[in-house]
């Protein structure tokens, strides 16, 4: 997408899902339940940008990959792993898995694929207010402080964005 189109994008979430100050006006509160049909459409939007999804069953390093506490991962190569093993039948939790991962892979694009940056900068202390204080995801104790911003937003989009926002967010970024 051109510049403009980021623009207007970024203007939109930083109008919609981000504009109050505490970030929970209209907080989905359960944790969403998307269809199968809706996470296949997230997962070929995604991948016709060039992201490419891979199980811990995918070749050497996945398995170990996994081993450690993560239940998904991503790298600025645009490559998903995905840990269903510790996922189980949890339909939720791998939803809200890939698209947290997804919401890391347009950082990195917004990063031109060498590092992970903010979608919306500036937000630090909002991301953390709502990831860590609201939703409970204790990012101040399981992460270092240089990945606060990007752990806190990612959590935070994939609760209060769906997956057709969050395939959005990935075609924008990571679009020609």
């Amino acid at each position: 997408m051109n510049i403009f189109s980021r623009i207007i994008t970024g203007a939109l979430l930083a109008s919609t899902a981000l504009a109050s100050p505490a970030l929970a006006i209209h907080p989905h509160i359960e944790r969403q339940n998307p269809s199968k049909e809706a996470v296949d459409r997230l997962i070929r939007r995604s991948e016709s940008v060039g992201v490419a999804f891979f199980n811990e069953n995918s070749g050497p390093g996945a398995a170990e990959a996994c081993s450690d506490g993560a239940f998904g991962m991503t790298n600025t190569s645009r490559q998903v792993l995905l840990c269903l093993e510790k996922h189980g039948d949890n339909w939720i939790e791998l939803t809200d898995t890939i698209r947290h991962e997804l919401v890391h892979i347009a950082q990195g694009c917004k990063g031109d694929g060498k590092r992970l940056v903010p979608l919306v900068e500036g937000r630090k202390q909002e991301y953390l207010n709502y990831a860590d204080g609201y939703l409970g995801w204790g990012i101040t104790q399981n992460y270092k402080p240089g990945l606060w911003e990007i752990e806190g937003e990612a959590f935070t989009l994939a609760h209060i964005l769906n997956s057709e926002e969050i395939g959005d967010l990935v075609v924008v970024y990571c679009g020609s």
